[in-house]
Order: structure tokens, then C-alpha cells, then sequence
């Protein structure tokens, strides 16, 4: 009688990426499948009024409401209350800079901004500069991603940022 030592296994649910494993065995595979997936808070600074969560891969190229092009990427979903609140704490001030700065870079680096700022852990300024090196490979963006993995790998292993461009 198997019944003793048989028991069969239940799914209940199939696999919320519906991906094959073997594909996420690849680290680049892996790498950019979480960039484009990731979860992004996305806040209009023109109208103030379009707030949305969405996949990093589908960041609009414009505000849906306003067509203006200075979307930013909140930390938190309640940030969008401190944007126009004259600054109290520190902590509230250099929020409000640095939702500024992603706004007015969102204009020249579109999503790649959120993809290497996301990826590389690295400060606005050295994201700008990691892009400026970056930006011959914008239209292919299996290549951006593959230059950017090697960058990623280069923060990993505590490099300084310019021998990793250099190498990139």
C-alpha cells in the first residue's frame, strides 16, 4: 500500500514571474529581469497631481495628465506631501533636492536614469556620469544592460568608478 508513504503534491498556484528557472540561472538574465520589473513610485512635478506605481519598464515618457517630462521617482508613497512643505527637518530637505535632480534628469536619460540609479547604488552625480558614458547604447537596451551589469559588478567588488567605465 503506498498510501503510507506516498503523498502527492498540490499546486495551488503556478509561478507568479511565469518564468522557467533556467532562465533566472543567469546572472544577466537575472539582473535584468529585476531591473525592468522593479516596482517604481512614479510623482509629476509639473501638475502634482500623477502618482503611480509602475514597472520600470513602463515609466512614461510624459505625464499622462500634463504632458510635462519632469517625472521623479519617490522614496516612499506619502512623499509627494513634503515636495511643496517648506523644509523642517534635514531629512525632508535633501528628499525635496533629490526628487528636483531626478526630475530634471528624467528629461535627457528617460528610464535609463531609474535603471542605472536603481542598479548601481551609486550617488546622482556618478549615475549621470555612468550614463554620459552609456549613452551611445540607449537605442540597444540588451547592451545598456549588459554595460550596466559590469558597472554593477564593479560597485560590488568596491572599484573606483572610473577604472570600471574604463573597462566597460
Amino acid at each position: 500500500d503506498t498510501s503510507n508513504w506516498y503523498y502527492p503534491i498540490e499546486i495551488f498556484q503556478p509561478n507568479p514571474s511565469g518564468l522557467h528557472k533556467e532562465l533566472l540561472r543567469n546572472p544577466m538574465d537575472k539582473f535584468i529581469f529585476f531591473f525592468k520589473n522593479k516596482r517604481l513610485i512614479m510623482f509629476c512635478m509639473g501638475c502634482k497631481k500623477y502618482k503611480k506605481v509602475v514597472r520600470a519598464e513602463e515609466i512614461p515618457y510624459s505625464c499622462p495628465i500634463c504632458e510635462a517630462r519632469v517625472l521623479t521617482m519617490l522614496e516612499e508613497f506619502d512623499d509627494d506631501k513634503i515636495i511643496d512643505k517648506s523644509p523642517i527637518t534635514s531629512e525632508t530637505k535633501r528628499k525635496q533636492r533629490l526628487y528636483e535632480k531626478l526630475s530634471t534628469l528624467f528629461i535627457p536619460f528617460y528610464k535609463h536614469l531609474y535603471y542605472t540609479f536603481n542598479a548601481t547604488g551609486y550617488g546622482i552625480s556618478t549615475c549621470v556620469h555612468i550614463l554620459n558614458e552609456l549613452k551611445t547604447v540607449f537605442e540597444d537596451e540588451n547592451e545598456f544592460f549588459k554595460k550596466l551589469f559590469k558597472v554593477q559588478e564593479g560597485y560590488n567588488q568596491k572599484e573606483d568608478i572610473q577604472s570600471v567605465l574604463y573597462k566597460v
